[in-house]
């Protein structure tokens, strides 16, 4: 199942109020951010310069032979990325197969052989300003980004590629969200969940 949605839309709340109705220990999570190229190979300076906000920016072939893997009953080791550095961590995530696999991802819906994998999808639509909200908040107590970069950010690449890339990839899903307090869908998801391993 995808959880897609514009940056700072709430997916990673969303999934992982999920999982709690669900059961942590039958839900893995799967989290496209986690599949950033690799920038290792370029100067400090020119990473920096990178447009993280462009399907190229992400490693998809190692996505879905992740997924692929993950579907046929098969562990793999996600990649981790630092955002500080904008490489890839030494230490990687052992995923098991369980249940429900969860992508999480701004791309989730953009990507065509990705939305030929899953079973269902939900689009978060949230508003421009709670999403740049949380976007500030995240970036600067997680990533350590200034304010005015997460600015220049979201003006320069994320609101062009959410308007040409990401809103549009909407059409694909199977529910659009379009409320701030989503609690009684993902009760109500996670029961469905939960009656279907009956």
């Amino acid at each position: 199942m995808a959880i897609a949605g514009g940056s700072g839309s709430g997916k990673s709340t969303f999934i992982r109020q999920l999982a709690g109705c669900v059961g942590h220990e039958h839900v893995a999570v799967v989290a496209i951010d986690d599949y950033y190229h690799d920038l290792s190979h370029l100067a400090p300076e020119k990473r920096a310069e990178f447009n993280f906000d462009s399907l190229g920016a992400i490693d998809f072939a190692l996505f879905v032979d992740h997924l692929d893997a993950l579907r046929g009953g098969k562990p793999v080791h996600c990649p981790t990325y630092d955002f500080s550095t904008h490489c890839r961590g030494e230490a990687t995530k052992p995923v098991d197969p369980v249940d429900w696999i969860l992508v999480d991802g701004i791309m989730a819906l953009a990507n065509t052989e990705l939305r030929a994998r899953y079973d269902w999808s939900i689009f978060l639509k949230v508003d421009e300003k709670s999403r740049l909200e949380r976007r500030l908040q995240r970036d600067m107590a997680v990533r350590g980004r200034s304010k005015e970069s997460v600015f220049a950010q979201w003006e320069a690449t994320v609101t062009p590629f959410h308007t040409h890339v990401v809103e549009p990839s909407s059409e694909y899903a199977d529910l659009i969200v379009q409320c701030q307090d989503f609690q009684f869908l993902v009760e109500a998801l996670g029961r469905q969940m939960l009656e279907s391993r009956l």
